[in-house]
């Protein structure tokens, strides 16, 4: 199997695995940028696992199937590292919010297929300051905005683009009734007047 994350492999940093009693996904966080530390008032680790929870229950509410357990890696670092990342695996020089990396792991499981336990779902990279420059400008809260990315993020990683009409409107679809019913977060995509 071969990994796409620019970071899944040899770090300087020691990755902080996080395993919640009620579930079985391992979710391993990597901080790189110190204000991911000190300047949100809730923890990310646990935010991480509702969003991949809500995320899975409403696919398979979608699909018909059965939630799996998975392994995801998260990157919660700064907007130079991000825009080296984007340039480098997106040919894009410039800072986003967020970036999906899919493990390459097929997850189009059929019956009788083996699967590890926990599957290898892929990598998210979020910035730091992005993130917060575009909650202010929106005018909603950053647990809010890093609440709908990362929702956002593991669509990818499960497959949902937007590079189409027909595919936006089912991923925003999916993000809008996801945020709603397990965060009571309002729609992202309502214009502001």
């Amino acid at each position: 199997m071969q990994i796409a994350s620019p970071f899944n492999s040899a770090c300087d940093t020691p990755l902080k695995k996080s395993k919640a009693p009620h579930t079985q996904h391992l979710i391993s966080t990597l901080v790189r940028e110190s204000k991911w530390k000190s300047a949100p008032s809730f923890d990310y680790d646990t935010l991480i696992e509702n969003c991949l929870s809500a995320v899975l229950n409403a696919i398979a509410k979608q699909e018909n199937s059965q939630p799996k357990n998975f392994e995801l890696s998260v990157l919660l670092t700064n907007d130079a590292e991000i825009q080296d990342l984007n340039k480098e695996y997106r040919q894009k020089d410039t800072p986003t919010n967020v970036l999906s990396f899919e493990s390459g792991y097929s997850l189009d499981l059929q019956k009788g297929d083996q699967a590890p336990a926990p599957i290898p779902l892929g990598d998210l990279v979020l910035s730091y300051e992005t993130l917060k420059k575009e909650a202010e400008f929106q005018h909603k809260s950053f647990q809010d905005h890093l609440t709908h990315l990362l929702i956002h993020g593991l669509l990818h990683l499960f497959g949902f683009d937007h590079e189409d009409e027909s595919e936006a409107d089912e991923m925003e679809h999916l993000e809008i009734n996801i945020l709603d019913k397990e965060f009571h977060i309002k729609s992202p995509y309502t214009v502001r007047g």
